[in-house]
């Protein structure tokens, strides 16, 4: 990619990118003094963290893009990606559904180049194919918005399961992610596999992720495994919250009666 298509991208992206995903062994075509290369696999590195520019072989998209989601999945907030693609309709497409498409260069534009030696490159011809470059922004800030539910009575507060244990849930629509308190965690014994980050608790208090476990969760008939953050749950009295995605995802209808 052109450094100024490249520093464009970047403007566009309002962050400096701190790891280049796949250039040569020599790092000649790098755009970032961190990167990947075929002697030191992409699929191996730890990227969390940060934010990368990943120009894969076509032939790897898939897997580029698999290993950098499963490398977010430990530290969405603070990490994120630019991949470039080519425009065709393989498997790998449905891993950019949620993320945006920043750039789009026409069949016939000059992108690429290939190693020359060990300390030049030479351009390619035209690319064949409309070229995409899309991004994936680090997850917004987790909020919740719990108080004991003792005091809110109109909270939507249920009893639910969490991998099999009673917790009373709360839904709550000012909630981005699902969370889980974490002496409830600590009591059942739950597995929590490792998550830094913070929520925004009742919008203003910064409050540790300690984790995330991977657990069923039942509310009446809904039951579904789902991913969840450990936090030291505000308000007394709640063991779990259901935010934000989760009811997008069962497009929840939510009605009050007064």
């Amino acid at each position: 990619m052109p450094q100024e298509e490249f520093v464009r991208i970047r403007h566009l992206t309002g962050k400096q990118f701190t790891y280049d995903a796949y250039c040569d062994d020599h790092g000649v075509n790098s755009h970032c003094a961190a990167y990947s290369s075929p002697a030191n696999s992409f699929l191996s590195c730890d990227i969390a963290d940060h934010h990368v520019w990943i120009n894969a072989p076509f032939a790897k998209i898939e897997q580029f893009i698999k290993h950098y989601l499963k490398c977010k999945s430990a530290a969405p907030h603070t990490t994120s990606a630019c991949i470039v693609v080519p425009n065709w309709q393989g498997k790998w497409r449905r891993l950019l559904g949620k993320m945006q498409l920043l750039r789009t260069h026409d069949k016939g534009a000059i992108l690429f180049s290939a190693p020359v030696g060990n300390s030049s490159r030479k351009q390619l011809g035209p690319t064949p194919w409309c070229i995409e470059v899309w991004y994936d922004a680090p997850a917004a800030p987790m909020s919740v918005t719990s108080v004991p539910y003792d005091k809110q009575p109109l909270l939507m507060t249920f009893s639910g399961h969490v991998a099999g244990h009673f917790a009373r849930t709360l839904v709550d629509g000012g909630a981005t992610d699902n969370l889980v308190d974490a002496a409830f965690v600590s009591a059942k014994g739950l597995k929590v596999h490792k998550c830094e980050g913070h929520v925004l608790a009742a919008g203003k208090d910064s409050v540790a992720i300690q984790g995330y476990v991977t657990e069923g969760v039942r509310i009446q008939s809904l039951s579904e495994e789902i991913k969840v953050y450990v936090i030291d749950l505000p308000g007394q009295g709640l063991q779990a919250v259901l935010g934000q995605g989760w009811l997008l995802d069962h497009k929840a209808v939510i009605l009050t009666k007064l």
